[in-house]
């Protein structure tokens, strides 16, 4: 008797999951800084050019994260967990810094790593400490960029900040934004 109804039991619970349906959906999304179908620069090897390495570009701690980054107020930023990056967002930076370099440094021939360059390229570094929205409706892209030598000496740094107005509530418009100020 303990047997048939622990298996009745059982039986009523399994269906009883199954009769609740699935879960509500909540708005969620993943995104890109760019269309992927974008034409991504090629490099052309030119050694009478003067040539640029994009060395790298790199996040502050707190944008290093799979989801997009909103701050709050003046002290506190929130991580969306349902509006996340497509991929990596340091490697979408990477692809998207390389690619507007290249269609926009004419007479300059711009690679996007040490091993396809000429050896005394210039690099540059880019760090960004802004790379998320705001209370006040605004996209920041903020950080620095560094110059450096072939040796690695540090040539020229210089700081950027570019606030760009959201056209629109929501996340998608605050990728747009993040995009517009990238470039």
């Amino acid at each position: 008797m303990n047997k048939l109804l622990i298996t009745s039991l059982a039986f009523a619970l399994a269906c009883a999951g199954c009769a609740t349906g699935p879960r509500p959906q909540t708005s969620a999304g993943l995104y890109l800084i760019a269309d992927p179908g974008t034409r991504v620069a090629t490099p052309v090897r030119d050694e009478q050019l003067p040539s640029l390495v994009l060395r790298d570009v790199n996040l502050a701690g707190f944008l290093d994260n799979p989801g997009l980054v909103y701050q709050t107020d003046s002290n506190t930023v929130r991580v969306a967990a349902n509006h996340r990056w497509a991929e990596p967002l340091t490697s979408q930076l990477q692809r998207q810094v390389y690619t507007d370099l290249s269609q926009q440094l004419k007479g300059i021939a711009v690679y996007p790593d040490a091993g396809s360059a000429p050896s005394q390229s210039v690099r540059l570094s880019v760090h960004l400490t802004g790379f998320h929205g705001r209370y006040d409706g605004i996209a920041l892209v903020a950080g620095n960029w560094t110059l450096s030598d072939a040796g690695g000496e540090e040539l020229v740094r210089q700081p950027f900040s570019y606030r760009v107005k959201l056209t629109d509530d929501g996340y998608d418009a605050l990728v747009r934004a993040l995009a517009q100020g990238l470039e």
